[in-house]
This record gives structure tokens, sequence and C-alpha cells, in this order.
């Protein structure tokens, strides 16, 4: 079996038989994954090239964030080694 690249989708059959998709990022964390199971594999690779071909579309959301964000953390600092002074 070939490695699995990351990001990518993976295709599979649930326990009742259908096929769903994921796709997991970089890391290989699964950050997406189908919401409904299709009786059909086609219908699976459909969604697939769906979701591939929607990274041109906007993204909504609500005007005014119910629950804000906590502040994000401070960047870390680099470390620095000191060499000796010769």
């Amino acid at each position: 079996m070939a490695h699995r690249p990351f990001p990518s989708y993976w295709m599979f059959r649930d326990r009742n038989g259908h096929w769903r998709w994921n796709f997991a990022g970089e890391s290989g964390t699964v950050i997406a994954a189908s919401s409904v199971a299709y009786y059909h594999k086609e219908g699976c690779i459909r969604a697939i090239q769906t979701m591939r071909g929607s990274s041109g579309v906007s993204v909504w959301g609500p005007e005014r964030d119910v629950h804000p964000a906590p502040p994000a953390p401070a960047p870390a600092m680099p470390s620095f080694e000191m060499a000796d002074a010769e």
C-alpha cells in the first residue's frame, strides 16, 4: 500500500457499508468529514470533487461573535545560544 500524503482526502466504507470521506491537514489530523453517507462510491467522489473546487468560495459567519475568541498567545521568542569569545 502506498504511503498516504498529507493534506489528503480519505474515502472509506462505514460500518453500514456506505461511503464516507474525511480530509486530513498537513499534520495528519482530520479537519473535515462528510456528514452524509453515500450509497454509491461515485456519489462520495463527486462530494470530494465539490469540496476540492470550493477553495474560492466566500466564507460567511455572524456579524457579531456571540462568544468572542480569547486573545491570541504572544508569539514565542526565538532562543539564541551564546558562543564563547575567542
